[in-house]
């Protein structure tokens, strides 16, 4: 195995975000100097308006869905997304081998790169015979802060696992970022079927599911917990961007801006309440039930807004 000198990224970095793709694509854009806030990364992306539970509340929710439209929406950003490949456990040394030397000529080039393996995570470099990967959560044993060259003996029996680069690739584009992402809300409510599938649901849906599954006793799971602090972090955000395009478009948007922004905000707040694992089963399951009709309500203010923007812009 060769032996590399160190080499860094210096200036990347990744936060600590409850959703890691979004802390990934936070220290992306920081990195290649994109001047924009954490609510405009989540609803530009579409990702504030996700959801996407598991029938048994498995913690694999945020992970287990197709972001293909999300990456799709980096453009906007001005960043285009490379997808380097998918690795299973039966993946050979060769394959290995190859993948790594293209991130590392891709490091060296000055790319950001990234990988999902249970969590996302920064690339910011290499030394020695292995990969320095930037830990979302500082202190915390998981995930691993290397990856050993070949044997990515760091991800034990569980190699699951997707490499992305990203590019620099033009200027920010305000109005199709606004535009698309009260397109891609719309659609996550309408169709959530595109990202989502069995035994996963999204939009809508994926509160009957939780419900149920809080009722079938998944209700103090670590599963529970951790939908409920992603998917609440994603609606916190959603009320930001909201706030957001308030004060970009300006008065006469605001009599949507401001009700769309108040009721993300409820709907973050009570997924906290839903994530404390003492609280009964039961009450759990009356909050979702409350926090659904909330959402469901959201549908009809953003067409509204979707409406009024295409109206405004044309």
């Amino acid at each position: 195995m060769n032996k590399y000198q160190e080499m860094r990224l210096d200036t990347l970095n990744q936060p600590c975000f409850n959703t890691t793709l979004m802390g990934v694509l936070r220290g992306v854009m920081d990195y290649c100097g994109i001047p924009v806030s954490d609510a405009m990364i989540y609803g530009g992306t579409g990702h504030a308006f996700l959801m996407n539970i598991h029938r048994e509340l498995c913690p694999s929710g945020p992970y287990c869905w197709n972001a293909g439209t999300l990456f799709e929406r980096l453009h906007n950003f001005g960043i285009r997304f490379v997808d380097l490949g998918f690795f299973g456990p039966d993946s050979s040394p060769e394959q290995r081998g190859r993948v790594e030397a293209e991130i590392r000529s891709l490091l060296d080039q000055g790319v950001p790169c990234a990988l999902l393996n249970l969590e996302n995570q920064l690339i910011a470099g290499y030394t020695g015979d292995h990969f320095i990967t930037l830990k979302p959560w500082p202190g915390h044993d998981f995930p691993p802060g290397t990856l050993t060259f070949g044997s990515w003996v760091e991800f034990g029996e569980a190699v699951h696992c997707s490499f992305y680069a990203f590019r620099k690739a033009g200027e920010v584009n305000e109005a199709a970022i606004i535009r698309d992402s009260l397109r891609d809300a719309l659609d996550l409510y309408r169709t959530p079927e595109h990202v989502s599938s069995e035994p996963y649901a999204g939009g809508l849906n994926a509160y009957d599911l939780w419900i149920q599954a809080v009722r079938d006793g998944h209700g103090k799971s670590h599963g529970n917990w951790w939908n409920a602090m992603v998917w609440g972090e994603c609606r916190a955000r959603a009320a930001a961007w909201m706030d957001e395009l308030g004060v970009r478009l300006g008065a006469e948007f605001r009599d949507l801006t401001d009700p769309l922004g108040a009721n993300y905000r409820m709907i973050a707040k009570n997924l906290e309440v839903v994530s404390n694992r003492e609280l009964g089963e039961n009450k759990k399951a009356e909050i979702l039930l409350r926090t659904r009709e909330i959402e469901s309500r959201q549908i009809e203010l953003l067409e509204q807004l979707s409406a009024r923007y295409s109206r405004y812009t044309q």
